[in-house]
């Protein structure tokens, strides 16, 4: 990527939790800004910028430099089953795009996220060819954002991971300009996709960010949030299966703690 807008977006709620999608509590949400001074955000626009020429797939983990180092995403086929392991990537999604067929049923998936777009792309695969999608290890970022909530019936199994920490709701205030420019680009274009794919799978778009409301300010330490099956419900993602007859994730993702939602209301 050679723009702002390009840089910002592949940085952004990807493959864990980069500095801009950490959940960030203690403002209203109108409100809620992240300040990003540039000597913390030029290494992490140098990593991003080094991956995309890479030929490893995209991400930003817990810490951001992780995504250059992380392995290549691995996509097969088991049966009826396609089974998707690692950082979101295109060339991942066009694996499976290629793999599908009548006799598939089920997205198998284990990813610590990627760019939001490519967590669409793979969402509109799963939502449009109405299959199942299953949480191995972990679905973490874009993964919980837009594929599990796209899949028909969500597999849950007994340690089985998810994780949300933002989305393109969530403000966001660079101190140099054209970073903010590049930024704003960005995220008006996705904002706008995001909330015509959520309008489609029907969940509710503040399902990205409601763990960033004020009333969790005291998770602000925390990498991120996931909810109950009645929260997860109440925001429109139905027809979760306990394949293992129980639920019971840890409550960290690589060192750093998860909270629990565990019910949803409304704004004050």
């Amino acid at each position: 990527p050679s723009s702002p807008a390009a840089a910002w977006g592949a940085a952004s709620a990807g493959d864990g939790a980069p500095a801009g999608h950490r959940p960030t509590q203690g403002r209203a949400p109108a409100q809620r800004s992240m300040r990003i001074m540039k000597k913390t955000f030029a290494p992490l626009a140098l990593v991003v910028l080094l991956a995309a020429c890479a030929p490893l797939p995209q991400g930003s983990g817990p810490s951001a430099s992780s995504s250059a180092v992380d392995a290549p995403t691995r996509v097969h086929r088991q049966g009826d089953t396609i089974v998707y392991t690692g950082p979101l990537s295109d060339a991942a999604n066009r694996q499976v795009a290629a793999l599908l067929d009548a006799r598939t049923t089920t997205l198998r998936i284990s990813s610590r996220g990627g760019e939001i777009g490519l967590g669409m792309d793979l969402g509109d695969l799963v939502f449009g060819r109405g299959l199942n999608v299953e949480v191995g290890a972990h679905c973490f970022s874009s993964c919980a954002n837009y594929v599990f909530p796209a899949g028909k019936r969500k597999i849950l199994r007994r340690h089985s991971l998810l994780g949300w920490h933002g989305g393109a709701l969530q403000p966001m205030q660079f101190d140099d300009p054209k970073m903010q420019a590049g930024y704003e680009a960005y995220v008006t274009q996705a904002r706008q996709r995001e909330a015509a794919y959520f309008q489609k799978i029907g969940v509710q778009q503040q399902s990205t960010v409601y763990g960033q409301r004020d009333e969790f300010k005291a998770h602000a330490d925390c990498v991120g949030w996931d909810y109950s099956p009645a929260a997860m419900a109440a925001l429109g993602m139905r027809r979760i299966e306990l394949a293992d007859g129980m639920w019971q994730p840890d409550r960290t993702f690589e060192g750093k703690c998860l909270f629990r939602v565990e019910a949803v209301r409304p704004a004050p």
